[in-house]
């Protein structure tokens, strides 16, 4: 945020960071941007189902505002602050302090929820729709994240520095020579090949 083409908007720059990582269709819809954390398949950081119980915690908390309340609301919006000075925004690893205040402010729309609920048959009923829910959307994340999104982000979490090395440890013995295509960096095929980091500062050709 600090780069010269920010510092004349500076002030508003933070402020319309800040209310980017703050908004409801980042948080519970649409998620986050960056291939670290699920592009091309953008998932919400909280359950949408989460939306109704988070309104209602925020809700309760400024209608009751007692110190312990006002304390986990401040841990919440203090939390947003380092991705509000920063560029590529909205970020989620920059906001992970908010995962205290959000998981208080949503378990405290629950307990308000639950306690307004006096049938017991429709709290049978609420638990059940609330758990459907939670399973249907944690079978979708664990579907995306152990199939597609593994595949898609091979190159940004550089899975295919190790990937590589086990197919040229299965045949290196057959070749006088392995060359690698430009793009792989040598410290991680150095590590994943176990080479001595001697026979490469030792050697002519660092290439």
């Amino acid at each position: 945020i600090f780069q010269p083409q920010y510092q004349q908007q500076l002030g508003w720059i933070i402020l319309k960071n800040y209310l980017a990582n703050l908004s409801p269709l980042y948080l519970f819809d649409r998620g986050d941007p960056t291939i670290g954390c699920c592009t091309p398949f953008r998932m919400a950081l909280l359950y949408p189902m989460e939306l109704p119980f988070f309104l209602l915690g925020l809700v309760w908390i400024v209608k009751n505002r007692n110190k312990e309340l006002l304390f986990m609301l401040s841990i919440f919006l203090a939390g947003l602050v380092p991705a509000a000075v920063a560029t590529l925004w909205p970020h989620a690893l920059r906001c992970v302090m908010t995962i205290i205040g959000s998981s208080f402010i949503s378990a405290l729309g629950v307990v308000v929820f639950w306690e307004k609920i006096r049938k017991p048959r429709l709290k049978l009923t609420a638990v059940c729709g609330y758990l459907l829910l939670l399973m249907v959307f944690l079978f979708r994340f664990l579907q995306t994240y152990h199939g597609r999104y593994m595949q898609a982000a091979l190159l940004d979490w550089q899975t295919h520095f190790k990937l590589t090395s086990r197919v040229v440890r299965q045949v290196e013995n057959h070749y006088d020579q392995v060359y690698f295509s430009e793009g792989f960096s040598r410290i991680e095929l150095m590590w994943d090949l176990g080479i001595n980091p001697r026979v490469f500062a030792e050697a002519a050709d660092k290439n």
